[in-house]
């Protein structure tokens, strides 16, 4: 969430190459298509007096495995089209999609890691925030307590091999590629984003008008990458565009003034990537022409999509079907004294309004502007630090949040930085090397209201 002192991150994990084609290949066209072949062979085997036996069903099926490569192929069509015209998600609504998401957890700490300075720091980095190698188990577990979804945020600075040019290192795309595989082969929907590239050094992504030309540089770069490594995978990949997008050391970092003529100055920029994002992966091939993407405001706080600054981008994806294909993103850690700040109270009555009205009045104001016509809305990240065991209070509050998210239907990502003991921020609430949850408390208050 956000970059304090022990950085906390978004997570955001990629995956290896896989596509759900089994309906588009079973299509009305396709049958169509191998009745009319058969056909014109029974046709010609007459002419030619020969005797012409059908291939068998099982060697139909082998011809047309032997066709696709695993995970990977995509029909002729679909190349040239980038529409998943037979996806389960294309008889949704957007808002409908976005309600599958329901209950998810953050991977953090981990692929977004960094040291400070640019270049690349290979694959080491996911394990310099915190200790554990992501496995395919990890994601079996987090499948089987019930959650639905994973953000997997990812730092792409430091893992370029040309910084000038933004070329991320193959080897990391692949690593990324792989941690999203486990998740997708779960059942899974992941969320991949740009994390902790938000700098006004170094090239990389800073929203005012003096960085905009290296901003939209990254930003479209990147994402072009990004979306042409991951084109074949179906709707349960979707991919957010910038983590919490800001004036970094800004004295408006983490608030917005819309008095302020810099506040404004930095909305309108930030707008202006979200447009290029959605562009660069609507016009780079594939399923990317109908994917769902998240589109973040100032910081991703609430006021963020809620000022009168914040535009939702244009989406091409709209020709095809009626509406967009985009998901507001926001992160709400509140209320804040108990929910983030570590000297705040260690206390939450969900009786006390005074400890509820952060929480219900967000949830309302989007709700009224958003989710009320249509435009989904994903909490990204929430959570709650443990203040000297507080587990109580702790689980008070995640009923109570995830109760009223689920009233105003938006889905929510518990932030987990993998910190489950000790000093500093502490939302983990699992044990990775484990594989097992310290604070099952926690899930099963997250889960109470997921149905």
């Amino acid at each position: 969430m956000l970059m304090t002192a022990s950085l906390i991150s978004v997570l955001l994990t990629g995956c290896g190459s896989q596509t759900s084609v089994s309906e588009i290949v079973n299509s009305a066209e396709s049958v169509l298509a191998a009745a009319q072949e058969k056909a014109a062979e029974e046709t010609a085997a007459v002419e030619e007096g020969k005797e012409e036996t059908e291939p068998s069903a099982p060697a139909e099926a082998a011809e047309t495995n032997e066709a696709k490569t695993e995970k990977e192929s995509v029909p002729e069509e679909t190349q040239e089209t980038g529409a998943s015209d037979n996806t389960e998600a294309d008889n949704m609504t957007t808002l409908e999609f976005a309600q599958q998401l329901s209950i998810g957890w953050n991977l953090g700490n981990t692929l977004d890691a960094y040291t400070m300075g640019a270049g690349n720091q290979g694959l080491s980095s996911e394990t310099c925030w915190q200790h554990t190698k992501t496995t395919r188990e990890l994601m079996k577990t987090i499948h089987e307590a019930g959650f639905e979804t994973v953000r997997i945020p990812v730092s792409w600075h430091n893992h370029m091999t040309d910084v000038a040019a933004h070329t991320i290192d193959p080897e990391w795309m692949e690593r990324v590629a792989e941690i999203v595989d486990y998740a997708v082969d779960e059942g899974l929907f992941v969320i991949i984003n740009i994390h902790h590239d938000n700098g006004s050094e170094n090239g990389l992504y800073y929203p005012d008008d003096a960085h905009m030309a290296a901003a939209e540089s990254y930003i479209g770069t990147v994402w072009t990458q990004v979306a042409e490594r991951f084109q074949d995978y179906d709707e349960h990949l979707i991919f957010e565009g910038m983590n919490e997008p800001r004036m970094v050391g800004d004295q408006n970092e983490w608030w917005i003034d819309e008095n302020r003529e810099e506040c404004k100055k930095s909305i309108a920029c930030i707008n202006t990537l979200n447009q290029l994002f959605v562009d660069t992966v609507r016009n780079s091939g594939g399923f990317n022409a109908s994917r769902y993407l998240m589109i973040p405001g100032y910081c991703a706080c609430p006021e963020g999509v809620l000022n009168s600054g914040f535009q939702i981008p244009a989406d091409p994806a709209k020709e095809q079907y009626g509406e967009n294909r985009l998901i507001l993103s926001v992160h709400a850690y509140r209320p804040y004294e108990f929910a983030l700040n570590i000297g705040g109270t260690p206390e939450f009555d969900s009786k006390k309004s005074s400890d509820t009205n952060e929480i219900t009045w967000f949830m309302d104001e989007l709700k009224k502007k958003y989710i009320s016509k249509g435009i989904p809305v994903v909490i990204g990240e929430f959570g709650a630090l443990n203040k000297n065991g507080n587990i109580e209070e702790r689980v008070e509050f995640t009923e109570y949040y995830v109760k009223q998210a689920k009233a105003h239907g938006i889905p929510c990502i518990w932030w987990d930085n993998a910190a489950v003991s000790g000093g500093g921020e502490l939302f983990g609430i699992i044990d990775r090397a484990n594989n097992r949850y310290s604070f099952p408390e926690i899930v099963e208050a997250l889960m109470k209201y997921k149905e």
